[in-house]
């Protein structure tokens, strides 16, 4: 909570240093426009019932600074002087919704495609509603005439007007000590009249908007997420229709308005919605509703109101499609406490406006009307917040609420510092609760060094829902895409560019050094780690990179940024780096994918061949044994068969030389068995033993006995 009020006050002051500048210079202009073009000036050139005087009224009510309270007095003057309705109507609408004060906070606080847009918008809304009222509003009911005094406008209002240009009667409660007529004061210089104008009457009118302006604005940047309205259904139609709703009713002021519609579109709201709001909130409110029916008529009424609801939901509808075709990003403002650094102009012009806002809120007795505000809130309640006992009970809750800034806690593994007007003080690292002057003597700011902080490179850790696309989403995507793919691009030493996505985790060890040490150490070490893979692949060729082992490379890397980290004392150490992936950048990441793939295919095809070498050879080194262990077998056993034979054969010379007719028996018998053996073609035979010898006689066809003239031919042959 304490953190929470410091960052509320951060953002008020960030609010009044970025447009101080330009609000002091806008009120300047204002306070000369008064000078020089009087109402008496406006009247004149605004008598035409037709398309013209409407155009002249909204081209005039654009500049000038009149806000939704004071310009009812002028745009009645005008009717009475003799305005056409439209006219009025245009007056009335483009007069509040922008003047050059809105336009140099609109600049400061927002881009400068809605600063060109805004007056832009004003001036088409109130050109369209003065024209639909010329055409629709006709007479109606309590319309006036020119030249009869308007009733006075009461309810809603900021304060009560009279419908003259003499000053206006603001009740008892909240009386104002000038008047709303746009004429600037009577008397003095020119430059003296400008400035008692600029920053006298319009600035007292002006003084209680900002206030709730700059609060609104400093609670949505404070309590609002980042991103809140983005991915809900808080988007187009329905975006643009809450704003409508929203505004119609709301008293705000153009100039007032212009931080609240910042913030928002700093958490995600659609430029669109952001438009509708600004051009609805300060063109109606109760007082100028009920004004716009007491001086045109119900009519003119119903086609006020319908036509600024009409045109600017046309116009938001139109400026969310321009945005994403003009490559701008509402998005990019960053309206986080600290996150602008302030210059001597930006902060001296808001020391001023501070002041100025202060006497102006004195003088005009702001606070009383804020206590009307307060309690006409309790009414409801049936409370009156304004009583002693509530003012009482308020005040102490205010006061404890303050001085609860003095109280804060130390949790585990962190470190303290108080800051007493931005010089240390105290610094605390035991857990526990610590007291100290409250905010703004005493500022803390916390440290963890248990925290193991990381930064990435081109990593992508954002679902994309493409149920979800539009011209916007689809522009903020494609930008987010090319900034993730710019921060991982690096040249290796053969001139090529790679994208590297990496990242480095690292541990806070000395919280001083790292909070006091250097500006902005979180960005230290992110250009740090860049540097040191950028030096690491400069050393390497593509090839080594894309398709080389990541261990020595990652250590190559982590050697470098802790050098760098020690070097440069930025109170962290390096804990470890991490290598996503590498790849081409996306123009060429085919290209690079085909020689990667060739490379790999390269490398694959030679580890191959070397596989096959020497399964191959090893394969002909056993085939060579196996042949060489065969051959040694079958000599072996060729040896021992020869060896056999001859031994027999020996034996059976042995046994010739003593036996010779048993030789021949045997022979005899070896004969006979070998040819007693089947031929191979089936073949029988018949063995007729004769007196010397053997006869074999071959039978084909039959299985039975040879006839008897083969055996007769055999025994008796023919002489």
């Amino acid at each position: 909570m304490t953190e929470m009020l410091t960052e509320w006050f951060e953002a008020i002051w960030m609010v009044l240093a970025e447009s101080g500048p330009y609000l002091l210079v806008g009120f300047t202009i204002a306070g000369f426009l008064a000078v020089f073009v009087p109402t008496s000036w406006v009247a004149r050139r605004l008598g035409g019932d037709d398309t013209r005087s409407v155009a002249t009224a909204a081209l005039i009510g654009v500049p000038v600074p009149l806000c939704s309270c004071s310009v009812i007095p002028t745009a009645t003057q005008l009717r009475r002087s003799g305005a056409s309705r439209g006219a009025t109507t245009s007056f009335l609408i483009s007069t509040p919704e922008t003047g050059v004060d809105s336009i140099g906070a609109t600049w400061a606080l927002m881009d400068p495609l809605m600063t060109v847009i805004r007056p832009l918008a004003a001036f088409i809304t109130a050109f369209a509603s003065g024209v639909t009222v010329n055409l629709f509003g006709g007479e109606g009911p309590g319309a006036e005439e020119p030249g009869v005094a308007a009733p006075e406008a009461t309810g809603g209002s900021c304060c009560s007007h009279t419908t003259d240009t003499a000053p206006a009667d603001h009740g008892d409660r909240h009386d104002h000590d000038h008047d709303h007529s746009q004429d600037a004061p009577e008397g003095g210089s020119v430059f003296g009249r400008a400035m008692r104008y600029a920053f006298g009457t319009l600035l007292d009118d002006l003084t209680p908007w900002f206030i709730v302006g700059f609060a609104i604005s400093a609670t949505i940047v404070v309590a609002v997420p980042d991103g809140f309205f983005e991915g809900t259904l808080f988007t187009g139609w329905t975006a643009m229709l809450a704003m409508l709703i929203a505004g119609v009713p709301l008293y705000v002021c153009a100039t007032a308005s212009t931080p609240i519609a910042a913030a928002m579109m700093a958490k995600g709201l659609e430029p669109g919605a952001a438009l509708v709001f600004l051009l609805a909130g300060p063109a109606t409110n109760v007082a100028t509703i009920l004004v716009v029916r007491d001086l045109l008529g119900s009519r003119a009424l119903a086609s006020y109101l319908g036509s600024i609801a009409v045109v600017s939901l046309l116009l938001g509808t139109a400026v969310n499609v321009l945005y994403p075709a003009l490559g701008f990003d509402p998005r990019d403002m960053d309206v986080a406490p600290g996150a602008m650094e302030h210059g001597v102009i930006s902060t001296v012009s808001g020391l001023i406006l501070a002041a100025l806002l202060l006497r102006s809120a004195i003088k005009t007795r702001v606070s009383a009307r804020f206590a009307g505000w307060i309690q006409l809130a309790g009414r409801p309640l049936g409370l009156d917040l304004t009583s002693a006992p509530a003012r009482q009970v308020m005040g102490a809750a205010a006061a404890a609420l303050y001085l609860s800034s003095s109280l804060t806690s130390v949790g585990p593994g962190e470190t303290v510092f108080v800051e007493r007007f931005g010089r240390v003080a105290q610094e605390h690292t035991a857990p526990g609760l610590i007291i100290h002057a409250p905010w703004p003597i005493d500022k803390t700011a916390r440290v963890s060094t248990s925290l193991i902080r990381s930064v990435e490179f081109g990593i992508d850790r954002v679902p994309v829902d493409d149920s979800t696309v539009d011209a916007l989403a689809l522009m903020a995507e494609r930008r987010r895409i090319a900034a993730l793919e710019a921060e991982s691009e690096t040249l290796t030493s053969d001139g090529l560019l790679l994208s590297v996505r990496f990242g480095a985790q690292y541990r806070v060890e000395d919280a001083r050094q790292w909070r006091y040490g250097q500006s902005g150490p979180e960005g230290t070490i992110s250009r740090l780690a860049q540097d040191a893979l950028r030096r690491a692949v400069a050393t390497r060729t593509a090839e080594e990179v894309l398709v080389g082992a990541s261990g020595p490379f990652i250590a190559d890397v982590e050697r470098r940024l802790s050098e760098d980290l020690e070097q440069r004392q930025i109170g962290a150490s390096l804990v470890r780096v991490f290598l996503h992936d590498v790849h081409a950048p996306p123009a060429v990441h085919d290209a690079y994918r085909a020689v990667a793939s060739a490379m790999e295919d390269a490398i694959t095809a030679e580890k191959k061949a070397q596989v096959n070498r020497v399964e191959r050879l090893s394969q002909a080194r056993a085939e060579a044994l196996r042949v060489r262990s065969d051959a040694l077998a079958d000599r072996l056993s060729e040896e021992a068969s020869a060896a056999g034979v001859a031994s027999a054969f020996k034996a059976l010379v042995e046994v010739h030389g003593e036996h010779p007719s048993i030789t021949e028996q045997s022979m005899l018998t070896d004969s006979f068995e070998r040819a007693m053996r089947p031929a191979d073609n089936g073949e029988r035979r018949v063995v007729l033993p004769l007196s010397d010898n053997i006869k074999i006689i071959p039978l084909l066809g039959s299985d039975g006995p040879p006839p008897p003239s083969v055996l007769d031919e055999t025994f008796n042959p023919r002489r």
